[in-house]
């Protein structure tokens, strides 16, 4: 199986960090805007599409933050600020696809409270603490 590249935009804004909050398999976590590289696609620009598509959001590329090798992807994330638009549920297809037991809801979180919410994947909360 060929490795996918992935990419995920931190957003940090007035003392919050913006996430997806996902209802999966009778399970509440929370994870990062972004999604899948298409072929012929930069990071960048995927990124930038992933997070219109899934928070209503144009976001501004900043610096690579950490990179995960998750399963058979590499995801990379980077820092990002919002350059338009007002966060709300995106036009992406996860959005089309929801049923009661998979939900994704754009979710705000205080930075002081990252320690006590399950945020996928853990690593970069250490990462996030010392960038805010």
């Amino acid at each position: 199986m060929q490795m996918q590249k992935r990419v995920r935009a931190v957003i940090i804004k007035d003392g919050k960090i913006l996430t997806i909050k996902r209802f999966k398999n009778n399970e509440t976590y929370y994870v990062f805007p972004g999604g899948g590289v298409e072929k012929d696609e930069d990071v960048k620009s995927a990124l930038i599409r992933e997070c219109l598509e899934e928070v209503n959001v144009t976001v501004e590329v900043g610096d690579l933050l950490y990179t995960e090798l998750y399963n058979q992807d590499e995801i990379e994330f980077y820092l990002c600020s919002i350059v338009s638009g007002e966060v709300g549920v995106g036009s992406g297809e996860e959005y089309q696809n929801m049923t009661d037991n998979n939900k994704y809801e754009p979710a705000w979180l205080l930075l002081n409270d990252i320690n006590e919410r399950d945020i996928r994947p853990r690593e970069i909360i250490d990462i996030i603490k010392k960038i805010k």
